[in-house]
């Protein structure tokens, strides 16, 4: 049977907490931590092109801040509630926009960027996701 595919931000949310380990690692030398340091910088800018996207739409830009508010672990209540809508319309409403980005980004970009093992393959699953970018930023329309 297929697992369910994990929301995007909880793969980043994984993909950040495994690279910092790694990051404080002492079985780690110089040049493992610069590419760790490298796989987090690529996933930072992935977030950032993301919100750059979004701001396509004004509906998009909402979806995006609430769908970041849900990343960083910020009370669906209250944040419900700052937009005027139910917890579950919430929910609905970052689901949505979380298969949205999943598209735009690939299933298993995080995972790639995350087994990388060397900066050449990073600027290669960059590539490929400006390239998706490009061909899918339709979907924030």
């Amino acid at each position: 049977m297929d697992q369910p595919k994990k929301m995007l931000w909880w793969q980043i949310t994984e993909a950040v907490s495994t690279i910092e380990k790694n990051l404080k690692s002492k079985e780690f030398n110089d040049a493992d931590r610069e590419l760790e340091f490298q796989k987090y910088k690529t996933i930072q800018t992935i977030i950032l092109s993301l919100g750059e996207l979004s701001n396509l739409s004004e509906k998009s830009k909402l979806r995006y801040e609430m769908w970041i508010n849900k990343s960083t672990g910020r009370n669906s209540s209250k944040q419900a509630a700052k937009y005027g809508i139910t917890t579950d319309s919430l929910r609905s409403k970052i689901i949505y926009f979380d298969n949205k980005l999943r598209v735009l980004v690939g299933d298993q970009t995080i995972a790639s960027i995350v087994s990388a093992t060397s900066a050449e393959q990073l600027v290669a699953i960059m590539n490929q996701f400006i390239q998706n970018a490009k061909e899918r930023k339709g979907v924030f329309m």
